[in-house]
């Protein structure tokens, strides 16, 4: 299966992103639901990772689409 990769804001990937994370990780998810809104994709190393910060999303994603 060929998917299109998320679009990562440069801030959310690579050094910049491991070096803001390991100072200050609380506000640097606080910051980043700030900019992104409900959701945002942050590079990790080998995968992309998707935040959630809104109750809808975590609820589809914990309890009404658990099996996907």
């Amino acid at each position: 299966m060929n998917r299109a990769s998320p679009l990562i804001a440069n801030e959310n990937r690579g050094f910049y992103f491991l070096q803001t994370m390991k100072k200050d990780p609380l506000n640097f998810f606080v910051s980043l639901a700030e900019k992104s809104g409900p959701y945002a994709w942050i590079r990790m190393p080998g995968r992309n990772v998707l935040f959630l910060n809104d109750a809808g999303g975590i609820k589809h994603v914990l309890q009404t689409n658990h099996e996907n």
